[in-house]
């Protein structure tokens, strides 16, 4: 990711899980704007899980390059 980009990062969240309808047209939305994005979702729908806690069990993090392909995306980077 570069740092030169002038209009800054916007970072998206979503407990809805990564492939999500409404999250991939929200992303592809401001991707086709031109905004930088860090999108970050679980992988699987965790709505109403707001005040669940995660003590002692890490979270296993991956990225998806994989949707910036299936998604048409223009990386930004």
């Amino acid at each position: 990711m570069s740092d030169e980009f002038e209009g800054g990062w916007i970072l998206l969240t979503n407990d809805d899980g990564i492939e999500a309808p409404g999250f991939r047209l929200l992303v592809q939305a401001l991707n086709t704007a031109g905004h930088q994005i860090v999108a970050f979702a679980p992988h699987a729908n965790n709505s109403a899980a707001g005040m669940r806690i995660n003590l002692g069990t890490p979270m296993e993090l991956r990225e998806r390059k994989d949707l910036v392909e299936s998604w048409g995306l223009d990386e930004k980077t």
